[in-house]
């Protein structure tokens, strides 16, 4: 995964940055999850973590995130004012 802001590199990493492997944190949030007496629900909405370093995003700019196999997003996130 690469995440790039008006043509500078913003973060990149791979998804074994995540535990070792994505479904490895879903699998540590489930377990976990059940032995707290609170298991995961249907249609709930599971985040496996951040592949890439969590880094500000730049307003107004033009960021694209590209994920290798899956393609790739293009967003702006608007200034205030």
């Amino acid at each position: 995964m690469v995440i790039t802001g008006g043509g500078e590199e913003i973060t990149r990493g791979v998804g074994s940055n995540v535990l070792g492997d994505p479904v490895n944190a879903v699998v540590w949030l489930a377990e976990t999850a059940i032995r707290t007496g609170e298991p995961l629900r249907a249609g709930e909405v599971l985040l496996s973590g951040s592949i890439g370093y969590i880094e500000p995003w730049p307003a107004d700019v033009e960021c694209v995130a590209t994920v290798t196999g899956l393609g790739r997003v293009v967003a702006t996130a608007e200034s205030k004012g």
